[in-house]
């Protein structure tokens, strides 16, 4: 997963090689680092994602528009949760909120999405970005 902010912002977050790097346009220094299966992105970029598995979800609301499903991982609570934000019609992920295991809320909302298409491996290489960055 990669995330890019809209110039001339040049923060960005990077989850590959079972991390989650957060690299801060304002900082020289190297990016902050997570292990993925310490944060709650795990739970949606797990090899095998079954949010169906006993105790994940632990809150779902429906307004007839969206449906809202809560998720944390059962084998560790204290790392957070996720809340998935699904349209109705047609059915689309369209945005999630992260608390982590400090309680403060991370939102993200997807605009137009492209479906298809292929991006290569350096784009997800957190080691690669941070030469490039020079930190």
């Amino acid at each position: 997963m990669r995330f890019e902010y809209d110039p001339p912002d040049r923060s960005l977050v990077i989850a590959g090689g079972q991390q989650v790097a957060i690299f801060d346009a304002k900082s020289n220094q190297p990016p902050e680092q997570y292990p993925l299966k310490r944060t709650p992105l795990n739970l949606i970029l797990g090899q095998d994602i079954d949010l169906g598995r006993a105790r994940m979800v632990v809150g779902h609301e429906d307004d007839g528009t969206s449906t809202r499903v809560r998720a944390q991982d059962p084998d560790a609570p204290e790392y957070g949760t996720i809340e998935l934000v699904f349209t109705a019609n047609p059915v689309e992920l369209r945005q999630w909120v992260i608390t982590d295991d400090l309680g403060a809320q991370t939102t993200v909302v997807l605009g137009e999405m492209i479906k298809g298409g292929r991006f290569g491996s350096r784009l997800f290489d957190i080691t690669a970005e941070t030469a490039v960055r020079g930190n």
